[in-house]
């Protein structure tokens, strides 16, 4: 059973982590969209030409998943693998550590030979299947390629297939497409699900647009829920109640939750030592109501009393009610 005994270690550890966020301008939290990724790089002759800027076309998926890895939040700590198809190899298979996973995609060689060299895509996705549904978590298959091949049926049948059978698991491209045949390919998985996400690798490696697709692909930004109190109060009102449980369980629809953070703040009136106080009853008397009601939905609680707030101007009334808060976290 979870305890909220447990409040001062995961504290500790999500203070850590919003360091930077604490009473700043900062009004987001950042909560996973799966539980899983697994990069797909196509290693196949096609991918080991250049494309018509004379970049080796290899070499730019391999950038494209270096870039999409640094924007990717760690502390919401996924599992992740890495692998190649045609030929098929497992790289990476493990909780996501950054700089292992950053080492298996440079670990892949650049240099085979091209001439000769088959490109069966379907034949390839099908053998890595067992990995793509060895979880029943929610898991995003991004998968890096040019969507040419050159022997053998189309995938894009044998991806319809897994998707409605595995309706948790979702798949995206990073198209380095540069061949009639190879944009169709990826354009009929696109269309497979208005939930496939698409983007060409020159936007990820060139336009800094790394951080839009793993934002779209792997997490997402949800608003810090404040809630707000009386002065020298911290008891919860029957609507703020109401409020705070309807507004976890909106994000719980759409997003994954795994630990609700709650962060007390006063205005400025009164002693700081008083303030400290009452800041972390007003934490706690928020993350007590939400484990009660939802310990069951979460896994980890935490909360925290920062005393006096600053954010918003303590010389207006209006400044001070603002400051006299609790900040719902989500992560």
């Amino acid at each position: 059973m979870k305890k909220i005994a447990f409040a001062i270690v995961f504290a500790v550890a999500f203070l850590l982590i919003f360091a930077s966020f604490c009473d700043a301008n900062e009004n987001y939290s950042q909560v996973k969209r799966v539980d899983r990724f697994i990069c797909v790089l196509d290693s196949s002759g096609s991918m080991m030409m250049k494309d018509n800027m004379k970049n080796l076309k290899l070499d730019l998926g391999k950038d494209a998943i270096l870039t999409i890895l640094k924007n990717i939040p760690l502390h919401l700590e996924y599992n992740a693998a890495f692998v190649s198809m045609s030929p098929n190899s497992i790289f990476y298979n493990d909780i996501l550590n950054d700089e292992d996973f950053a080492n298996s995609v440079k670990s892949v060689k650049s240099t085979n030979e091209i001439f000769g060299r088959m490109s069966p895509l379907n034949k390839s996705l099908q053998e890595l299947e067992p990995i793509l549904v060895a979880e029943s978590r929610k898991t995003a298959v991004i998968l890096i390629t040019d969507g040419d091949f050159n022997i053998g049926d189309s995938p894009v049948e044998t991806i319809r297939r897994i998707y409605k059978e595995n309706p948790k698991i979702s798949f995206h491209i990073v198209s380095l497409a540069d061949t009639k045949n190879g944009k169709n390919t990826i354009s009929e998985i696109k269309n497979i699900s208005d939930s496939f996400v698409l983007m060409d690798v020159n936007e990820i490696v060139f336009n800094n647009k790394g951080k839009e697709f793993a934002s779209e692909t792997l997490f997402a930004d949800v608003d810090v829920v404040p809630v707000y109190f009386g002065f020298d109060n911290y008891t919860l009102s029957n609507k703020d109640k109401e409020n705070i449980i309807s507004n976890i369980e909106n994000v719980q629809t759409k997003y994954l939750v795994d630990k609700v953070f709650a962060d007390g703040w006063t205005d400025f009136i009164g002693t700081d030592e008083y303030n400290l106080d009452l800041s972390y009853n007003r934490g706690k008397s928020v993350i007590n109501y939400i484990f009660e009601k939802m310990e069951d939905k979460i896994n980890s609680f935490g909360y925290a009393g920062n005393g006096k707030s600053y954010k918003y101007d303590n010389k207006t009334k209006d400044g001070r009610r603002l400051n006299r808060r609790v900040d719902i976290i989500l992560e």
